[in-house]
């Protein structure tokens, strides 16, 4: 991959980040079919490519939103925390209120503290237990894409599932 102005680097992580938002909607709809029919072992076979698919979707969301950006896989205290103070406190208002005000900045930075590591510890969740947060996750991709989306920050074509 050619490296190119910073414009092209952003939409490409951006454009990546789409891909892995996509891949994780249709693991995350195939395991809620799963159990709703009652087959949980198979729902509980696509856990974790669903979170780590998920999380690394927030990652390179996050990281084509301030290019100086690159390295890291903390969500919060790595990738969010480095964004301007206004695109900050817009996700966050976005987020608080697609949860339909169950979260406020509080609970949104806990939860957030929580499960910043999904990529990696989910990319390994066999060495360790772990934790994750399933409605955290949905609303976080969701609250990113809309928040990218309303921003112009790339052009989508991807359909909504």
């Amino acid at each position: 991959m050619s490296t190119g102005n910073n414009a092209s680097n952003v939409n490409t992580v951006a454009i990546n980040g789409l891909g892995f938002r996509e891949v994780y909607l249709i693991l995350r709809k195939q395991f809620a079919v799963n159990c709703s029919i009652g087959s949980y072992e198979k729902g509980l076979s696509i856990v974790v490519p669903m979170l780590v698919n998920g999380a690394f979707a927030c990652e390179l969301l996050l990281k084509s939103l301030n290019p100086s950006l690159n390295r890291g896989h903390k969500l919060k205290t790595e990738l969010f925390d480095k964004l301007k103070d206004t695109t900050k406190q817009d996700i966050i208002n976005r987020f608080i209120v697609k949860s339909k005000n169950t979260y406020d900045e509080t609970t949104f930075n806990s939860d957030f503290i929580k499960n910043e590591e999904l990529f990696v510890d989910w990319r390994y969740f066999h060495e360790k237990s772990n934790h994750a947060s399933l409605g955290f996750l949905d609303l976080l991709i969701q609250t990113l894409y809309d928040f990218m989306k309303d921003n112009n920050i790339f052009e989508d074509s991807s359909p909504d599932y």
